[in-house]
């Protein structure tokens, strides 16, 4: 008897797991799908002061060498995107490298 009565408790408490786990995973579903991504591209309006990141470091004497390394691995393009994003460039450890 005290067998079964263990049996039964330990049902209750895998029970109760795969519940939770069920409403959670019910819950994420929901939220994915309210919250979802727009599928219109926004564009920003470009304003004559303004340069997007590669133009920034092209006209930038400071960044000469990561200008070229860019250049030369094709990552110009993904760093003419405009949009909002930071490049964190040290340009000390550039001058250093030199």
């Amino acid at each position: 008897m005290k067998d079964n009565i263990l049996k039964k408790i330990k049902y209750m408490k895998t029970e109760h797991v795969r519940r939770a786990v069920l409403k959670s995973f019910y819950a994420l579903i929901a939220v994915l799908v309210l919250c979802r991504c727009d599928n219109e591209i926004q564009e920003v309006p470009k304003t004559n002061d303004q340069l997007v990141m590669s133009e920034y470091i092209a006209n930038n004497s400071d960044f000469s060498e990561f200008n070229k390394l860019i250049l030369n691995t094709g990552y110009d393009a993904l760093l003419s995107i405009r949009g909002p994003y930071s490049l964190f460039l040290p340009n000390k450890i550039l001058q250093a490298l030199r």
